[in-house]
């Protein structure tokens, strides 16, 4: 990557190496300013790239060449840990949980016929139960229902299947039962 800055008059630059971390090279050889002047660096792919606000004071502080200091300092790090793996890893967790949701609602498209009923009851009817989001919604013990009409009633019915989870927390279940007469 090329990166173009401008340095102010009287300004020094430093090329080389920090805390094993690789410093920009500078591709033009016009960087001893006395007025200003423009520097194109030359960095190592998508690595890593500090920017330094530098005193003279501070500078002239400094005896190695290769001191680099830390106030001022801004650093972009490497962005090949992000790119290639946090960000499949993200996109391989909303797939799975989307999967998951998705086979989820799956199940509940079906109306379960409830397995009480005989086959000389004849009248159908539908009943949903909607368990809530709430902290205490939803059970796993047996739920029976008794539903009365203008008519008649309908005997006692056990909601559940053996085959599916009924009556879990955050969702609806949808069930057929069957009576002989109208309610």
């Amino acid at each position: 990557e090329e990166f173009a800055c401008v340095l102010r008059p009287h300004t020094s630059v430093v090329v080389g190496s920090a805390n094993d971390k690789q410093i920009c090279q500078i591709a033009n050889e016009h960087y001893n300013t006395t007025e200003s002047a423009e520097v194109t660096c030359i960095c190592p792919g998508p690595g890593i790239v500090y920017t330094f606000k530098l005193t003279a004071a501070l500078f002239k502080l400094l005896s190695a060449i290769d001191a680099v200091p830390d106030d001022g300092r801004t650093e972009r790090e490497e962005f090949t840990l992000i790119y290639f793996w946090i960000l499949p890893l993200l996109l391989l967790m909303i797939v799975i949980i989307s999967w998951e949701r998705d086979r989820r609602n799956e199940k509940r498209e079906f109306i379960h016929v409830l397995e009480d009923s005989f086959p000389r009851e004849t009248h159908p009817y539908i009943i949903g139960v909607f368990t809530g989001r709430n902290l205490s919604s939803g059970t796993e013990a047996s739920v029976a229902m008794k539903v009365h009409g203008l008519a008649s009633s309908s005997r006692v019915h056990i909601l559940r299947k053996t085959s599916y989870k009924a009556l879990n927390w955050g969702q609806d279940d949808w069930f057929i039962f069957y009576t002989k007469e109208r309610l």
